[in-house]
């Protein structure tokens, strides 16, 4: 029985996966070569896809666990100051591979613990080296910006942005590739959006933002900028207006 027939329930069946796409389901398939997994009382699923996440932060799990208030701003952001560029390794790399241990298996790292270009390449390494499907999300509003830091928010961090950006292809089978963290969305920031926008479509590559406050969406739409290729995080305060406009262009890819 192939995938693309109806399957039904099953009481006993086997699941044959060629490199990786599921090929077959149904009792009883042979493959001489197929390594055979037991996954008796287990539940199969797609990996799951996690789309917001701060990976650096892996090392400080509990740290604001009753961070109810706005006790995270004050606990977490000023320990990216401490870190080096090993310390940015081995927090992805922990962090990614205790994601697949639990069934993520497909990331987005909004990623604001970059305070040199060293840092970027310790972040792609250790995706790279933790096999994990990820997107790595460039901040270029330097969230967690401290004094020692050799690039600065914004237009600062294009070249650098480039630079990354001729080493990973995007491509649909890639398992690692970029995007851009937009700088918060703010009545005077937003010619700085707006070209920030603008440089993300000139290299191809996604983008998202910390989409806090209502009427953010809005303001993406009336500068004409508003597409699929934006992902709004948490939106918790969008408004009938903001839901509507993302409907419109039929939400995020």
């Amino acid at each position: 029985m192939s995938v693309n027939e109806e399957v039904g329930d099953l009481e006993d069946a086997d699941i044959l996966i060629v490199g990786s796409r599921i090929d077959q389901i149904g009792p009883g398939l042979k493959d001489s070569e197929a390594e055979v997994i037991d996954a008796k009382g287990m539940l199969i699923m797609p990996g799951m896809a996690d789309t917001h996440t701060h990976l650096w932060q892996t090392l400080f799990k509990g740290r604001a666990a009753d961070a109810w208030g706005m006790e995270y701003f004050t606990n977490i952001p000023p320990m990216s100051r401490h870190f080096t560029a090993d310390d940015v390794y081995a927090a992805i790399y922990s962090g990614a591979v205790e994601s697949m241990a639990n069934g993520v298996t497909t990331i987005f790292d909004y990623h604001t613990c970059i305070h040199a270009p060293e840092y970027a390449d310790a972040t792609v390494q250790a995706f790279k080296d933790s096999g994990i499907r990820a997107t790595f999300g460039y901040d270029l509003g330097a969230f967690s910006l401290g004094e020692s830091d050799k690039i600065g928010p914004s237009e600062a961090r294009f070249p650098d942005v480039e630079r990354l950006r001729g080493t990973i292809p995007n491509g649909d089978e890639d398992l690692l590739r970029l995007a851009v963290c937009l700088s918060q969305i703010l009545p005077d920031t937003i010619e700085r959006m707006e070209r920030e926008i603008r440089f993300a479509r000139e290299i191809d590559v996604p983008m998202t933002w910390h989409n806090n406050k209502p009427g953010e969406i809005e303001a993406i739409n009336r500068s004409g900028l508003l597409g699929t290729d934006i992902l709004p995080a948490h939106s918790n305060y969008t408004t009938d207006e903001d839901l509507r406009l993302l409907g419109s262009i039929g939400g995020c890819l």
